[in-house]
């Protein structure tokens, strides 16, 4: 038996393992789908209004937002929340006179230092003073994408917040863009950050039994959902997907959660803002640079959750990779160069069946993927089958790339977050 032979049965071994290793990857997947399904509506059934009672309000107002935290607080007093907390700045005059009427209504902190301050700092001093008063409680601090803290970002929450009743989180923010295959690429790691988030949400509830949640400017838990926005968009002849693209981050960031935690949101008249397209040339280019960078970070770092947390998405992206490479380049070049048809030794089975598998490789787990996730866009609309496929084709093998090359520990010591100028 030639050593080319040889070759080629450890070729046509390696295929049978690897099917092997896909068809559990394909399982997998369709097993965690129909789990999580399934857990969605257990977790619908058990949100009912004893367990909202239980639930937490903490508003965390930007500087001199008195007028739109009056809106936000008329109407979370209407819910069935248990304790409503407002943490703002000791100077904030405007915001604290705003106040006024609610004293008695809802407990009013005073962050420990003057404003304004930036956003991380914002957090941390509120819920430090919300711990000293409330020790009792658990709490989840969360950031959204906006916020870049350095690489001690944990050693600083600790301190400020201590460990013992502290759990704590970064978001992953999903950023919102209108319909472009980008936005089909993020929806699958938007599905990931989901998951991280609930298994500390369920940590929480476990260790403490109640849990604490920060909302975004005009958001509250738990109320309604987007159909209001959507009934807005129909009333008004608007796009509801320009729209949604308009939000700001903190919005971006409500929609997030409200998702896996069947939390809902509601749009509150005057509370929320909108992003609307720039006037000025400068201010185009700065917000694009600003979304590049920041969303190319978000790129290389959900792709490392995945191939990190889940076994099916880690074999996908690494067969995807690497088999296509192997076999079409590798075998069938040098084989063809080395060994033309008519002098051919290895038989024409096992050539072929190579051949199969390297197309197998390149194009079924796109169109299975494409199959199985066409339902789980946001919002609840299905998009072109050629699109969604075109979008897994990106998404298998082009984006693994720079996490095999170590491009993520790089670019996120490099990458920074910039506010952008508006208009």
């Amino acid at each position: 038996m030639t050593v080319e032979t040889i070759l080629s049965y450890i070729f046509f071994t390696s295929n049978i393992l690897t099917s092997g290793m896909l068809g559990y990857a394909v399982y997998s997947r369709i097993k965690h789908i129909i789990s999580s399904k399934r857990k969605n509506e257990e977790d619908k059934d058990n949100n009912n209004e004893e367990n909202a009672k239980k639930d937490i309000a903490v508003l965390i107002p930007a500087w001199n937002e008195g007028k739109e935290l009056q809106k936000t607080l008329d109407d979370i007093l209407s819910k069935p929340v248990k304790r409503v907390m407002v943490a703002t700045y000791p100077n904030d005059t405007k915001t604290l006179q705003a106040l006024e009427p609610y004293k008695g209504k809802v407990d009013i902190i005073l962050n420990r230092l003057n404003g304004p301050t930036n956003k991380f700092q914002n957090l941390c001093n509120a819920f430090y003073e919300i711990k000293k008063s409330n020790p009792d409680y658990s709490y989840i601090l969360i950031l959204d994408a906006e916020v870049r803290p350095a690489e001690n970002y944990f050693d600083v929450v600790k301190k400020y917040l201590g460990e013992d009743t502290i759990l704590q989180t970064r978001i992953l923010s999903y950023p919102f863009y209108s319909r472009n295959l980008f936005e089909e690429i993020m929806s699958r790691m938007y599905l990931v950050a989901q998951s991280q988030i609930q298994e500390i949400v369920d940590k929480s509830r476990a260790k403490m039994g109640r849990d604490i949640f920060l909302k975004g400017a005009g958001m509250i838990f738990p109320i309604k959902s987007l159909d209001a926005l959507l009934e807005i968009c129909k009333k008004d002849k608007k796009s509801f997907w320009d729209e949604l693209t308009k939000l700001a981050e903190d919005t971006e960031l409500a929609i997030l959660l409200s998702g896996k935690y069947k939390y809902k949101i509601v749009f509150i008249d005057g509370t929320y803002t909108w992003e609307d397209s720039p006037s000025r040339l400068s201010v185009i280019i700065k917000r694009y640079a600003r979304w590049f960078k920041g969303n190319f970070a978000n790129f290389i770092k959900y792709n490392k959750t995945i191939l990190k947390k889940f076994t099916h998405y880690f074999i996908l992206n690494i067969q995807a990779i690497l088999h296509p490479l192997t076999y079409a380049a590798a075998f069938l070049t040098l084989y063809r160069s080395i060994f033309p048809a008519k002098y051919a030794i290895i038989h024409p089975f096992l050539f072929y069946f190579n051949v199969f598998f390297a197309l197998y490789y390149l194009l079924f787990p796109p169109l299975l993927a494409t199959r199985l996730e066409n339902k789980l866009k946001l919002p609840k609309k299905k998009f072109s089958f050629t699109k969604n496929l075109i979008a897994n084709l990106v998404y298998n093998y082009v984006t693994p790339a720079p996490v095999i090359l170590g491009f993520y520990d790089i670019l996120r010591k490099k990458t920074q977050w910039y506010k952008t100028e508006r208009d």
